[in-house]
């Protein structure tokens, strides 16, 4: 269990990215400020910037279980298949465990991707840092797998993470959404035939 300090970091930060949701639902990415995201979850200017480096961070605050769940693999002796397998097994078990609210969050940020520019080039740099993670995972733990395979191997993953959520966004726009797993496993069972 969190000790109180970590449990009001997490609050501070929730309330700070539900006020930044609800302000770029309402204004847009360009219409919202930092002092406007600040006063409406009714911190100081200053501790929003001890917990987000911009806006739109606040908007998507992390990544945090799909770094922990990627990191869970060991790579060591596998083949670059089954490389790509166990990740993208842990990016489906993240998708598949969301909880009912973390699910109502995701749609809430997927919808503002579909038509916010400025969340779109801060989800495209989050991606390639998330490939970034991968590829080097791979590299240190699988050494005998070229780094062009674990690039395309995460570049693999990311997509199929990135096309999901942009899918299930676009579709809740509609209001006709699949749940994101659904969209995820269809994702992924077309893979082979693409290849």
């Amino acid at each position: 269990m969190p000790d109180l300090l970590a449990r009001r970091r997490l609050e501070t930060s929730e309330v700070i990215h539900r006020a930044a949701l609800d302000l770029f639902e309402q204004h847009g990415v360009r219409g919202t400020t930092v002092p406007q995201i600040a006063v409406r979850a009714g911190v100081s200017h200053r501790t929003f910037f001890r917990y987000f480096r911009a806006k739109e961070e606040a908007a998507m605050p992390g990544r945090h279980r799909l770094l922990a769940a990627v990191d869970a693999i060991g790579f060591a002796g596998r083949s670059p298949a089954r490389i790509l397998a166990a990740v993208a097994d842990a990016v489906e078990g993240v998708i598949r465990d969301e909880t009912d609210d973390g699910l109502i969050e995701h749609g809430r940020i997927s919808r503002l991707l579909v038509r916010e520019p400025e969340l779109q080039w801060y989800a495209a740099a989050r991606d390639r840092e998330f490939g970034a993670h991968v590829t080097a995972r791979v590299q240190t733990e699988a050494p005998e797998i070229d780094a062009l395979t674990a690039a395309l191997l995460s570049e693999i993953v990311v997509t199929l993470w990135r096309v999901t959520w942009n899918e299930w966004g676009a579709q809740a726009e509609h209001g006709d959404a699949l749940v994101p797993p659904v969209v995820y496993a269809r994702l992924r069972a077309a893979l082979p035939a693409l290849i």
